[in-house]
């Protein structure tokens, strides 16, 4: 088994262009956080994000994950979604095809109807950090193949 990540921004997600990676390009923590850097460093400002945007370019970028294979999105925002029913049926066919969701709210926003689990919502301030972080790779190195 192995894993596969790429970052997906939300909120005008068609716009980062070339800065998202293909999907299994990154192969190291340390390609991810470069990655990470590079979004942020080209970011679109928007005071309207949308889950659904990146949900979207998810569905419409990346292959269906493979029989008995485990695909995971983690969704991390500060501000709120500004059209949860747009981000709740942009999520359906994504359930529908195999994947799985965790959120992480992070400041005002409250992402728990994302998460397909109660216990798969966190929300992250100042002092859990690391301990969320630890939950969640907990989480996914016990999920069951």
């Amino acid at each position: 088994m192995f894993s596969q990540a790429i970052n997906v921004p939300y909120g005008s997600t068609d716009q980062y262009g070339t800065n998202i990676l293909n999907f299994g390009d990154a192969k190291s923590l340390a390609d991810l956080q470069k990655n990470l850097d590079d979004l942020y460093n080209n970011s679109i400002l928007t005071s309207m994000p949308a889950v659904a945007d990146g949900l979207n370019w998810i569905a419409n970028n990346i292959d269906s994950p493979a029989a008995g294979s485990k695909a995971i999105v983690i969704v991390v925002g500060y501000n709120p979604d500004v059209n949860e029913e747009a981000t709740y049926f942009a999520k359906m066919p994504l359930t529908t095809a195999g994947y799985q969701f965790l959120s992480v709210s992070v400041g005002s926003g409250n992402f728990e109807s994302i998460a397909d689990k109660k216990e798969w919502y966190f929300q992250v301030d100042q002092s859990n950090g690391q301990t969320i972080a630890n939950q969640i790779s907990y989480i996914l190195c016990n999920m069951s193949l």
